[in-house]
């Protein structure tokens, strides 16, 4: 896995655990954060801060302004993939 794969793992993780609707189906690429989801604005801030956390960076809202799918907020952090560590080292970047 690259580390663009993790970063979309990460994602969909925690966009997974904020999702609403009951019995929904698995969040996808192709999700819609607020029909499919059920997510709200307020859910969609809480994701924001949890990926701040998890990934050790500001997010710009701004940049997520216009974000409706999941594929729409991998796009917007791709640039943040580097911050986490390599899949193949480990996080202290030694095997």
């Amino acid at each position: 896995m690259t580390n663009q794969g993790a970063l979309v793992t990460l994602i969909i993780d925690v966009i997974q655990a904020h999702v609403r609707v009951p019995g929904h189906p698995a969040v996808t690429l192709g999700s819609h954060l607020y029909k499919d989801l059920g997510l709200t604005s307020f859910d969609f801030i809480q994701l924001l801060d949890e990926l701040e956390d998890r990934l050790g960076a500001d997010i710009d809202i701004e940049s997520l302004s216009h974000a409706h799918t999941v594929q729409d907020v991998v796009d917007a952090l791709a640039p943040l993939a580097d911050r986490l560590p390599h899949p193949e080292r480990p996080a202290g970047g030694r095997r």
